[in-house]
């Protein structure tokens, strides 16, 4: 089991349920009693993306757990099984948090992701544009560039996704070198210009509280995303 099915304590989420197809996918299932909601997800064994979605409970708030655990995607590196379980570990009410995001923050967006939810991880950007822009009517979260340090060590996908399998492997082999070299310069140019940033920042800025570093922080990766690889 990976390390993104280990909660904040480093404990171990285990699937209520598990099952494994001949097609070469993964089903599994997490219970109520660790994310709130029952979690049904899917995972394509060759690429590595899951997909998501939770079951309704009449017992429960369910449209405001399903909105609020939506919204922190932006912000959290989790899983939404972590993400969930977060939620009931802390105590977390949604409808509190929502209104105070509404009221607060004037982003009431995230509540249109109060009906239907379905989430997909470990998925490329362009798949997130392309699902958006192909469907009538959505809204939702992203992993966020803005807020989230662990874009300084993400990596492509496999280049074999996306050519046609009859390629000879040593002609793929070969080009999924000269593809994977362009995001290791994209995470290179990340890392070296988010310290120089944070120094220049910090040395113009002056932060005196915690508030202060954290919106100096989100400035520095607002600038220095543009290196990731779209």
């Amino acid at each position: 089991m990976s390390a993104e099915n280990r909660g904040e304590q480093g404990n171990v989420l285990k699937p209520e349920r598990e099952l494994f197809t001949e097609d070469g996918y993964r089903w599994f299932v997490y219970p109520e009693e660790l994310t709130g909601l029952r979690l049904v997800c899917l995972e394509d064994l060759k690429t590595g993306v899951v997909a998501t979605t939770t079951v309704s409970n009449p017992e429960k708030r369910t449209s405001a757990h399903k909105a609020w655990a939506g919204a922190r995607h932006s912000r959290s590196s989790g899983t939404p099984w972590e993400i969930m379980h977060e939620m009931g570990e802390k105590g977390v009410d949604p409808d509190k948090k929502l209104d105070q995001l509404f009221r607060g923050y004037g982003h009431a967006s995230v509540g249109d992701m109060a009906s239907i939810e379905a989430s997909i991880i470990r998925s490329p950007m362009h798949l997130c544009f392309s699902l958006f822009n192909d469907s009538a009517i959505n809204s939702g979260q992203e992993k966020s560039t803005r807020y989230q340090q662990k874009f300084g060590g993400a990596v492509l996908h496999s280049i074999s996704n996306y050519l046609p399998e009859r390629l000879h492997e040593t002609e793929l082999e070969s080009i999924e070198t000269e593809y994977q070299q362009f995001g290791e310069i994209s995470l290179e140019l990340f890392a070296k210009h988010k310290q120089i940033l944070t120094r220049d920042f910090i040395d113009y800025y002056h932060p005196e509280n915690k508030r202060d570093k954290s919106s100096l922080n989100s400035r520095v990766l607002d600038c220095v995303r543009f290196f990731l690889l779209f």
